[in-house]
């Protein structure tokens, strides 16, 4: 199950029915100082199903059109968060933004999620890539050999 309620003037937009994101607003008019963060409310509320999560990342014009980004790279809502989401924006600018009150600012989506496959093994570290070999070349950020 995933519910999401909003104020009625913010509510998320999904743009077409193939959109797998929906477009969150930001909630009032906000300045962000140069070189600063922001904590922008979203007017959302989310309830999800154990083994849910709701991820909500930037629009991909925000860096260009207004010089922000989220402070975090991505904003994760866990499960059991009942509160509306906020989102951390950064401005990267040497002036102040204004983002503008309803201003579609970033996208959310929902993803699947399982902790209960993770094994913890504290005491094979210095056996690791014996146990388990790899393809991946280890001399170059641990890219992949062709």
């Amino acid at each position: 199950m995933l519910k999401i309620t909003s104020l009625k003037w913010y509510e998320p937009i999904q743009s077409t029915k193939g959109s797998a994101w929906f477009d969150i607003k930001a909630r009032w008019t906000w300045f962000i100082a140069p070189k600063s963060v922001a904590l922008i409310p979203t007017g959302v509320k989310v309830a999800l199903d154990r083994w849910f999560a709701c991820l909500v990342f930037p629009r991909s014009s925000l860096p260009i059109k207004k010089g922000l980004m989220v402070a975090n790279s991505v904003w994760i809502v866990d499960s059991d968060y009942r509160w509306e989401v906020h989102i951390q924006l950064y401005n990267f600018n040497d002036y102040e933004v204004r983002v503008d009150d309803m201003e579609r600012i970033w996208q959310l989506v929902f993803t699947r999620y399982s902790s209960d496959v993770v094994e913890y093994d504290w005491e094979n570290f210095d056996k690791w890539e014996e146990l388990f070999p790899t393809k991946r070349w280890t001399w170059w950020f641990w890219s992949t050999w062709n």
